[in-house]
């Protein structure tokens, strides 16, 4: 009798809502790696894909009109140079020259970082203008001798680290499939040989579980699909945008 109480006071593991909860993270699991392995991967590649065509393109059609206004920051730091070079070689106060060197110094560097972002006012062409023919034959020579399919087919094979970093990711996500799997397989065997479940109470929480997820599961996708995949979490400028306040700042346009 006293045995029996004892049994009673005993903490029961509740098999069935055990074996339930395992099967639920088994196949929510399941699901979710196989929809991001699919489909969510594809869209992600897909949208940032995307967004560098946008960028690239809108820089490209905007240049034209950068590139006068460096043309004109170039032109007026160079009149600053030479007032600055001429307030030097007038005056014979020490500190002054110091200070004007050091303005000099500053000016020409931030003419350097400009000079950068358009050829024609490098150094190595003494700073002349190189007129619009010779940019024109420039441009034909690079045209005959530049192999665009060569570089188009070269840049779109499998790039080696990204490969090798979503195959690992892969690989550990199919070991956690695998484990998921095995556990619940052994679990529900283990319930079978104790008695604690039968196989038709295993059917039906497999059942329950299957239709549950299918419904949510169409749910999840209309929802991904029509409402979450139209969400814009930053316009699609923002790249571009942030590369020219930053180049901005640094050349000081």
């Amino acid at each position: 009798m006293i045995t029996d109480i004892i049994k009673l006071k005993e903490p029961r593991v509740n098999s069935p809502n055990s074996f339930n909860i395992l099967l639920h993270v088994t196949i929510l699991f399941i699901i979710l790696s196989l929809f991001f392995r699919f489909y969510i991967s594809n869209v992600t590649s897909s949208a940032v894909n995307k967004e560098i065509d946008h960028i690239i393109g809108t820089s490209i059609k905007n240049s034209s009109g950068k590139l006068d206004q460096i043309k004109l920051k170039i032109d007026s730091y160079k009149q600053v140079k030479n007032d600055l070079m001429s307030q030097y070689e007038t005056t014979n106060d020490f500190n002054k020259k110091t200070e004007l060197k050091n303005k000099i110094s500053e000016v020409k560097n931030i003419m350097n970082n400009l000079k950068i972002l358009i050829p024609q006012f490098n150094e190595s062409f003494n700073n002349k203008i190189i007129d619009e023919n010779t940019i024109n034959n420039l441009t034909n020579t690079i045209n005959n001798n530049f192999s665009y399919d060569y570089y188009v087919k070269l840049f779109s094979n499998e790039d080696e680290t990204r490969k090798q970093i979503n195959n690992s990711l892969f690989f550990y996500i199919n070991i956690i499939n695998s484990l998921l799997i095995i556990t619940l397989i052994l679990f529900g065997f283990y319930l079978h040989k104790t008695n604690l479940m039968e196989i038709d109470e295993m059917k039906l929480i497999f059942l329950e579980n299957i239709l549950t997820f299918i419904f949510v599961g169409v749910v999840e996708y209309l929802f991904f699909t029509k409402v979450a995949l139209n969400f814009i979490p930053a316009p699609p400028s923002t790249i571009y945008t942030s590369f020219v306040n930053s180049l901005n700042k640094h050349i000081k346009l």
